[in-house]
């Protein structure tokens, strides 16, 4: 019975070491011979033999450090992934937070976020240059609906560009009340700033549904030119430029993101 039980382990162990063989098959090509070589294991097997250690001894210490040898090279490679993916990240970042750089950037708050003020200064910058050519092709119309939908967007527009008494526009006071209600609250500055941008979307997503609309309806309105960059135009070619400035900030701003939400 003694010999019989011996013969299990000594096959219990050689099964092991045939294991760990073939997983150091399987590892030297997957991260290399120089971290999984199965020659320098069977190097290591006949010192063994020749200095008479124990077989059971070597096998366990083989296989604890073929374990802890696959647990450093995954940590490191999860490590190196982690960087890798950061670093993918902050290109991504850096290439959008570039596109903002020619909208100017208006002051909220010194713990606001840079996209979210060069939001309010492209804001201010389409109102200055278009508000008053909506508002004159709006009187001339005689479209009572279109007149109606102008109410609601000149009522946007003041939301989003209009400063109040000792007060910034509507939108952008609330996010600034938020950001120092919650400086130490990283994720509700964020909501903060997201609720800004989803707004920003519907405001300008009707906007360009205004637009289209004047455009389709031209019918119904008298001839009216705009002196624009020096040049005499026709409205509708002046709303085509404006078309393409909201095109270019939803795009800027990753407002296009709200699409599919």
């Amino acid at each position: 019975m003694f010999f019989k039980k011996n013969k299990i382990k000594d096959q219990e162990l050689e099964n092991a070491f045939q294991k760990l063989k073939e997983k150091y098959i399987i590892f030297s090509e997957k991260y290399g011979k120089n971290n999984f070589n199965l020659d320098k294991l069977y190097d290591r097997f006949h010192n063994s033999l020749t200095e008479n250690i124990d077989f059971k001894i070597f096998i366990t210490a083989e296989i604890l450090a073929f374990q802890d040898k696959k647990k450093q090279i995954e940590e490191e490679l999860i490590l190196k992934n982690k960087k890798k993916e950061k670093s993918k990240i902050q290109e991504i970042y850096d290439r959008y937070n570039q596109k903002i750089q020619k909208y100017k950037r208006l002051k909220i708050a010194n713990n606001a976020n840079e996209e979210i003020e060069r939001l309010y200064g492209c804001f201010v910058d389409i109102y200055n240059k278009y508000f008053n050519i909506l508002t004159k092709i709006n009187r001339a119309t005689f479209n009572s609906n279109l007149k109606k939908n102008f109410i609601e967007l000149e009522g946007s527009f003041y939301s989003f560009c209009i400063k109040k008494v000792n007060s910034l526009p509507t939108i952008f006071e609330d996010y600034k009340i938020l950001i120092k209600r919650y400086s130490n609250d990283l994720d509700n500055m964020e909501k903060a700033g997201y609720e800004v941008l989803k707004k920003s979307y519907n405001f300008l997503s009707y906007l360009r549904s205004y637009i289209d609309i004047l455009k389709i309806e031209k019918n119904n309105f008298k001839n009216i030119t705009f002196d624009f960059n020096d040049t005499k135009i026709e409205y509708t070619e002046i709303l085509d430029i404006f078309l393409k400035e909201i095109e270019d900030i939803l795009i800027d701003f990753r407002l296009k993101n709200f699409d599919y939400s």
